[in-house]
């Protein structure tokens, strides 16, 4: 096995963790709401919704950086030559390693 291809096996896994943890970010906040509304809420619930999200939004960004899922701004290259398309390519993975090891 390559190292990408054992790095892009990780990334799926991390991202389906991700997946996993945001599935059980929901029951909690069903919970919640039926607690507010019968009895008492979940403590901590608004705190441990936000950080659930962040951690899944975050386990999620390898995989969208592998698959090139990225959102661009095609109006900025549209007539650029492909080496150039290429060089801003590689400045916003350098850009996301960057905040990766942050």
């Amino acid at each position: 096995m390559s190292l990408r291809t054992a790095l892009a096996r990780l990334i799926e896994i991390w991202a389906l963790l991700g997946g996993a943890l945001l599935a059980a970010v929901v029951p909690m906040n069903v919970a919640s709401v039926i607690g507010t509304a019968v009895a008492s809420p979940v403590p901590g619930d608004f705190e441990l919704t936000q950080i659930g999200i962040a951690v899944a939004v975050f386990a999620f960004l390898p995989y969208v950086q592998l698959s090139r899922g990225n959102v661009s701004a095609d109006i900025f290259t549209a007539r650029a030559s492909a080496r150039w398309v290429a060089r801003f390519s590689l400045l916003g993975s350098l850009c996301a390693l960057f905040l990766a090891g942050c």
